[in-house]
């Protein structure tokens, strides 16, 4: 799923489903519930965070053991995942939202990356008044406007 987004509607759908068939891991059209879930999650998109992605593989891991958990553990891991797709949900539309602002800005401003990429060193020491380090050795005191009105 990398280059993919995750099928937000599928995967709500089907911890649904689960949930109201009696957490029995059902067949789906081509997967048992908890191989599709781990699936799914096993390789989430490349935009997230990485607390996300080890959260997303972490998850599918725990869904391939769920035919081994009991009634309670299948129901907790179901109810904290879907709370967590929430959260993982409003986390990629954020950073998509990101990424086409960052690109559209990169497309009315194609030089604007070539400037914020000077490193600082560059403009130093190509700027005379950065170019001695007089103003660096000084307190700020002693720097005109900085220090005191007397000065």
């Amino acid at each position: 799923m990398n280059t993919e987004k995750l099928d937000w509607r599928r995967l709500e759908k089907a911890l649904t489903v689960e949930a109201e068939t009696g957490f029995n891991n059902i067949q789906g059209k081509q997967y048992l519930f908890n191989d599709f879930l781990s699936i799914s999650l096993s390789n989430p998109p490349e935009i997230l965070p990485k607390f996300f992605v080890r959260k997303c593989q972490e998850t599918s891991r725990q869904f391939a053991r769920y035919s081994e958990m009991n009634l309670e553990e299948r129901q907790d891991l179901i109810g904290k995942t879907r709370e967590f797709l929430a959260e993982l949900k409003s986390v990629c539309e954020a950073a998509e939202r990101a990424v086409k602002k960052n690109e559209e800005r990169i497309k009315e401003e194609p030089n604007q990356a070539k400037v914020n990429s000077t490193p600082i060193s560059t403009i130093a020491s190509s700027s005379p008044t950065f170019s001695s380090n007089s103003y660096l050795d000084r307190e700020l005191t002693y720097i005109k406007g900085v220090g005191p009105r007397n000065r």
